[in-house]
Formats: C-alpha cells, sequence, structure tokens
C-alpha cells in the first residue's frame, strides 16, 4: 500500500509534467515560428529567356505584411538560384524552412566571385523601394522575369 506522501508527490509529478509539455507545444507551434511559411518555387530569366550571367544571383524576398507586435516582424527570406535560373528553396531562419507567407518583394543582385554587383541585373531591381517585382507565397511556381540593363 503506498504512503499519502508517495501518492501527492507522484500526483505532483504528473502535473508538473503535464505543464511542462503543454507550455513546449503552446510555445513552439508547429515550427516554433510566430509565422507560418511556404516552400516557393520558379524560374528567374531576363525577358528573352536567358538565365541571368553571373557567379551568385542574391534574391531577396521581403515580406510585405506587418508585424504580430511592436517586436515581432516578418524576416525576408534569401533563395539559392541555380545556374540555368531555377529555384526551389527559401531560407528565412533555418536553411530550407521556406519564405513567410504572403506578398514579397522580390530584390535581385547578380554578384561576381568576389560578392561585389555585376551589373548584369538593372539596379531598380536591388531595392525593396524600386523593385517592380511582387509575388505571393500561395501563387507558386514564380516566373521572375527580368529587363535587361541598359548598354552605356
Amino acid at each position: 500500500m503506498q504512503r499519502p506522501n508517495e501518492t501527492a508527490s507522484f500526483q505532483h509529478c504528473w502535473k508538473l509534467i503535464l505543464v511542462i509539455v503543454g507550455m513546449t507545444a503552446a510555445a513552439g507551434g508547429c515550427n516554433g515560428a510566430p509565422f507560418p511559411y511556404d516552400q516557393v518555387s520558379g524560374t528567374i530569366r531576363y525577358t528573352d529567356g536567358e538565365p541571368i550571367p553571373c557567379v551568385r544571383l542574391l534574391v531577396t524576398l521581403v515580406p510585405q505584411g506587418g508585424p504580430i507586435d511592436a517586436k515581432t516582424y516578418p524576416r525576408p527570406a534569401q533563395v539559392i538560384v541555380h545556374p540555368d535560373g531555377t529555384f526551389d528553396l527559401a531560407t528565412t531562419i533555418n536553411y530550407g524552412d521556406g519564405a513567410i507567407r504572403g506578398r514579397h518583394k522580390v530584390t535581385i543582385v547578380a554578384l561576381d566571385e568576389n560578392e561585389q554587383p555585376l551589373g548584369t541585373v538593372p539596379p531598380q531591381y536591388a531595392s525593396e523601394a524600386t523593385t517592380p517585382l511582387e509575388f505571393d507565397t500561395i501563387q507558386t511556381p514564380w516566373e521572375i522575369i527580368v529587363e535587361r540593363p541598359s548598354q552605356p
């Protein structure tokens, strides 16, 4: 037969375990992030269908949604673009976690081997304020068409 103190201690332990599990689930959500994520895919090419020549294409997806609260703002995602201009992976916080669900301004900068801009993408695409590119994560795959830069 159990003594009264052992039963009370056992019940206390179970309550504590349930509280910890409940708090972990509530704080973590599905992936521990305050925003839902979507995977995005598509292509980035010039208007004539050719891929953009560069060592690396720096593509940033800048969420257009507002913050959840004063301290929780949506973060931009980076996209890895393959040499043929296709992409199928976005990273916001953890590698491959996707882009925050919703509309994004898309910025593009073509880089050389020293991570310096090449000039193979017009400067208007480099800034959130001037890029004409805007896409929604629920409408994928994206077909991103970029004008060739003007020749001086």
